[in-house]
């Protein structure tokens, strides 16, 4: 839908995995933070979808480069 920002983090058209080798590739070693808006939200938690959007990014963050994690929560 034109206009809807609500996306949970691994259903939106952000391709995370080309977002970490642009930053990979730049020799960037600070903090990432991302915002989630949770109104709205298809979880029950602001925690449950927290904990679901780090599982997705850390699983993102394996594939890209063997790195086993970039977040916590």
């Amino acid at each position: 839908m034109s206009g809807d920002i609500r996306r949970v983090i691994e259903a939106g058209r952000v391709d995370f995995a080309a977002v970490l080798d642009v930053i990979d590739a730049a020799g960037y070693g600070g903090d990432v933070v991302l915002e989630l808006e949770t109104r709205n939200s298809p979880y029950t938690s602001k925690e449950e979808e927290v904990t679901a959007a780090v599982a997705y990014l850390n699983g993102v963050r394996a594939s890209v480069d063997g790195q086993p994690s970039i977040c916590t929560n």
